[in-house]
């Protein structure tokens, strides 16, 4: 480590984490044994549940017990997915409540959604089935005659 100023900073970046694989042999080989513990924790996660269900539904547990892991099971594979935030922080700083992508892009969809209703009942969108005249077609006309 070297001093720059007043504040102790590595000489590089292989000082700052040592144990991170640097060659393509390395990395190559981390990566199997990442991906191969994550398949196996999947496979084991999955016979667990079968394994839970099985034990309810043989107890006679009534389906609502069953209905609500299946929406536990659903809410977690859904807690895995990642959505792309407009608002995300390089620093990790969390955003405020209001700018998380689970709540913002429904509302875009329903906020388009509703717009589009509220322009259907004003009449803001003239067309209506075959018999109205498109612009540019015969019998089109901007005036309420």
């Amino acid at each position: 480590r070297c001093w720059a100023g007043n504040v102790r900073t590595s000489s590089s970046f292989a000082t700052d984490a040592p144990l991170t694989p640097r060659t393509a042999g390395a990395i190559k080989a981390e990566y199997e044994k990442r991906r191969a513990a994550r398949a196996e924790a999947e496979v084991l996660g999955d016979l667990a549940k079968a394994d839970r269900d099985a034990a309810r539904r043989d107890a006679g547990l009534n389906p609502l017990d069953l209905a609500k892991n299946a929406v536990s099971d659903v809410t977690e594979q859904f807690s895995k997915l990642y959505f792309f935030g407009f608002f995300e922080s390089a620093t990790g700083e969390e955003n405020p409540w209001f700018l998380k992508p689970w709540l913002t892009f429904p509302a875009i969809f329903v906020g388009v959604a509703l717009s589009f209703y509220a322009l259907l009942q004003t009449d803001a969108i003239l067309l209506r089935g075959e018999s109205s005249p498109i612009p540019g077609q015969s019998g089109f006309s901007l005036s309420n005659n």
